[in-house]
């Protein structure tokens, strides 16, 4: 299934005569909206703007679609009735773009805003994406300076527990298990050359949050095995080595130890080689194990293919 900025990119005019045709429900990630005036001179305009972002980056994140009525269907949820461009959606998406960063407090990062459809005269539908965020709670201004989740299909206020929890939420880590195969140079053995070949395993934070004590365990099938010799060819790995009772090689640190969001960390390295002019190596297959504060350990396993070693090992 796309995920919800995918198909806030994949919106158009076909999407929303869906919408009505099928009359889509308002639901956890969609809301509906007329609006009275593109420049936002009405009151309830700004504040239903102010509740929206609100209420979308307090909870799970979701879209508005400006140019769709909605009325409450058999099931009492409103759904998709009728399409009502409106006049002039440069100009809306121009004010959506100034009003974005006051109407709530603190702003909410990767808001986005786009023409899904725009006509000969100007007319069309305008989508905002508003993402989940990790940075609340935030509160909608616009005279509101009230702080509102998304249940349903519908804004609610937060009760103070609500808020209470939400300022002590922790952005968190999210680790990933990093192979890079890399060229050791070559070697002759009874005349004939082979290819030398180092593959790195190391630790990729791709989450918002820092991984502090990060650790990662290492099964290797044979014919491969962890290099002594480390990362670096002398002996260094990326974490301290653990004593280990089994065939998994473990490493660990105490939170000194940190793979901060966007960065990575070599930890081991397998090395092999094979015949230069037309050998293949053999599979990798590994099982690993990997932690860190604040993230689950996951265990899984990870099959690199010999084709694949041979090439990014070959100059």
């Amino acid at each position: 299934m796309p995920d919800l900025r995918e198909r806030f990119e994949s919106l158009n005019r076909a999407t929303l005569e869906d919408y009505v045709s099928n009359q889509q429900e308002e639901n956890l990630h969609l809301d509906f909206k007329t609006i009275s005036d593109c420049a936002f001179g009405q009151a309830d305009d700004r504040k239903n703007l102010a509740i929206s972002l609100s209420g979308f980056a307090n909870s799970d994140g979701g879209m508005i679609i400006w140019g769709v009525d909605a009325r409450k269907g058999p099931d009492d949820i409103d759904c998709a009735q009728v399409l009502k461009p409106v006049n002039d959606v440069n100009a809306l998406v121009s004010k959506l773009n100034q009003l974005t960063s006051d109407a709530v407090s603190p702003v909410v990062g990767g808001v986005a805003h786009r023409a899904i459809e725009r006509m000969q005269d100007g007319s069309g539908f305008v989508a905002t994406l508003v993402p989940a965020s990790d940075s609340g709670p935030h509160m909608a201004k616009s005279r509101q300076d009230r702080y509102f989740k998304r249940s349903g299909d519908s804004f609610l206020k937060m009760e103070h527990f609500d808020v209470a929890d939400m300022f002590g939420r922790r952005v968190k880590p999210d680790l990933r298990l990093k192979v890079d195969i890399l060229s050791d140079g070559t070697h002759s053995a009874n005349g004939v050359d082979h290819q030398d070949f180092r593959v790195v395993i190391g630790i990729e934070n791709v989450g918002r949050g820092s991984a502090f004590a990060p650790f990662l365990g290492v099964s290797v099938a044979a014919p491969y095995s962890v290099s002594a010799y480390g990362v670096d060819g002398n002996c260094g790995f990326g974490l301290p080595r653990l004593v280990s009772r089994d065939s998994v090689c473990r490493f660990g640190s105490t939170s000194s130890a940190v793979v901060h969001p966007g960065t990575f960390l070599d930890v081991l390295a397998i090395r092999g080689s094979f015949e230069g002019s037309a050998g293949v190596p053999e599979d990798l297959f590994l099982a690993y194990e990997l932690a860190a504060e604040q993230s689950p350990c996951v265990r899984d396993e990870r099959q690199v293919e010999g084709t694949m070693i041979r090439f990014y090992a070959c100059p």
